[in-house]
């Protein structure tokens, strides 16, 4: 609200029919209770850029944060694979096949895909739990749960016990679903692909920060000496101890209780979010909510491109240094070798990110697409081009990194375009789960007696997943296009006094709210 609102009343009353308990509309978000109690004032638009950079300064840094640690350990997995991982715990059996003796990696592979199914296991009931306590602790909380995983990875010894370990590691996937129910608690609508493309960004970056700290960490000797991807674990798990316990203590629960604004501030971070339609927090779960989520044809375009998503982002982790080393490196060449790998993946992520807010405001699911066609076309180098020519190799391995770039705009489309807290909480959660399932699968297309072959099943697999998520994208936009004509058309028919100035905090789906505008 600039300064051409000027004629807004400092105080908004309830508007008829509306239910009140004290200063608080029934069913209504944090948002609603904070208008009704404290009034909406005009402000500038040199005010609201002072809070913006105040937001960003502090909350976009600790959601990198959380992303970054993500997935440091997704790829630090794969990395300790060839450091030892794999025979010292016994994560390996060798069969004979037609008289030749085949590596058989199933154990690894299962210890690499159980993460998973935690994942799913944990997802929705943590979201709902979530939604009920501080988010900041709960996300400061689950930082400090990675490092202390981290640690504890040191102590296994045995299939059995990375197995179990493995499991309870999945539980933190809820930090990605869980980053964009907060992305939409702060920024508005506009503000979101850049700042989705930051924190997301984390996940590139912490793929090649832990691949650093990994290159550093095994050649550390000492204790571990003999068992270098020990010194991975530790050195990612107090450093993951002591940032969390920083998130903890210093991440706001939201803009109507944050201690680094002022009141005035507070109201124009509060109000500011109003046009988004998608609400702040609410701690009331609504079945009625739940339900739309299963008609909702978003649901299942996102959930297929969380699942080939997650797969190829898996496949990658568990199995991209055995990738590359099948290329005939050594495994610290393999390392170094991978490390470009993830720097695509950041200049994808940030080349999105940019065309996105500066001209493509509403073509994040067209700009999604055309970063997905890169990375076929890398697939196919990997499965077709001979084994002796690795300076094709390597271009397909880092074309194929090129499908980090749909994170900005595709993570925005899901914060932007799912209102209800309800519904984000469950939807998100649904698209998580394919995504957990997606990551599961990842590593099984990846058959260790193929290694020669360069992994042709694993090839053929992700170029075909990639092709139907362009496909399901196209239905997306259409879906969206189609919901925001019908919209309009209802719209229009719409009363004056029936369109509620404080409609987009009623807690009502981007259904429900005739004023909800789909963004593609």
């Amino acid at each position: 609200m600039s300064t051409k609102d000027a004629s807004m009343p400092t105080h908004i009353e309830s508007s008829p029919g509306m239910e009140k308990q004290g200063n608080v509309s029934a069913g209504g978000d944090d948002g609603l209770a904070f208008v009704l109690e404290n009034g909406q004032d005009a402000w500038t638009e040199e005010e609201e850029k002072r809070v913006l950079r105040k937001i960003d300064s502090i909350i976009l840094p600790l959601l990198f944060i959380a992303a970054l640690f993500l997935y440091a350990d997704a790829q630090a997995y794969g990395i300790a694979a060839i450091f030892g991982l794999v025979q010292d715990l016994g994560l390996y059996s060798l069969s004979v096949v037609d008289g030749a003796v085949v590596l058989d990696l199933s154990r690894y592979s299962m210890t690499a895909c159980i993460y998973y199914l935690g994942a799913v296991a944990g997802m929705y009931p943590l979201l709902l739990l979530a939604q009920r306590l501080p988010i900041g602790r709960f996300l400061g909380g689950f930082i400090i749960f990675i490092g202390t995983l981290a640690l504890l990875t040191i102590t296994c010894h045995d299939y059995a016990g990375i197995l179990t370990l493995r499991f309870f590691f999945g539980f933190q996937s809820v930090l990605t679903p869980l980053c964009i129910i907060i992305t939409a608690m702060w920024w508005k609508t506009s503000e979101q692909p850049l700042r989705t493309g930051v924190w997301s960004g984390g996940a590139a970056i912490g793929n090649l920060c832990g691949q650093a700290i990994d290159l550093g960490a095994i050649h550390i000797g000492g204790v571990y000496a003999a068992s270098p991807w020990k010194w991975l674990y530790v050195v990612l798990g107090s450093i993951a101890l002591g940032l969390g316990a920083v998130v903890f203590a210093i991440f706001p629960n939201g803009p109507t209780r944050c201690w680094f604004l002022n009141d005035r501030e507070r109201m124009i971070a509060v109000n500011r979010l109003l046009a988004n339609n998608t609400g702040i927090h609410t701690k009331k779960f609504k079945r009625a909510q739940f339900v739309e989520v299963f008609k909702d044809p978003q649901t299942y375009c996102l959930s297929i491109y969380n699942f080939a998503f997650a797969f190829a982002n898996s496949a990658l982790g568990s199995f991209g240094g055995l990738l590359t080393s099948s290329f005939g490196y050594s495994n610290t060449q393999s390392l170094q070798l991978l490390m470009p790998a993830s720097a695509v993946a950041i200049v994808s992520i940030a080349i999105s990110a940019k065309i996105t807010i500066n001209r493509f405001q509403n073509r994040r699911v067209l700009i999604s697409t055309l970063f997905i066609l890169p990375s076929i076309a890398g697939n196919a180098l990997l499965w077709k081009a001979s084994r002796t020519n690795k300076g094709a190799l390597l271009a397909g391995l880092y074309m194929s990194a090129i499908f980090y770039g749909v994170l900005p705009a595709m993570s925005a489309i899901a914060s932007a375009n799912i209102a209800g807290h309800t519904k984000k909480t469950t939807l998100n959660s649904v698209t998580a789960i394919f995504a957990a399932c997606g990551s599961f699968a990842g590593p099984w297309a990846y058959k260790g007696s193929e290694e020669a072959e360069g992994y042709p099943t694993a090839q053929t697999v992700l170029m075909s997943l990639f092709a139907i998520c362009a496909v399901t994208m196209g239905v997306l936009e259409f879906c969206y296009r189609r919901r925001n004509r019908i919209k309009a058309l209802k719209l229009a028919e719409l009363p004056a006094e029936a369109r509620d100035p404080l409609m987009g905090f009623r807690d009502m789906t981007d259904f429900e709210n005739p004023l909800f505008v789909y963004t593609t």
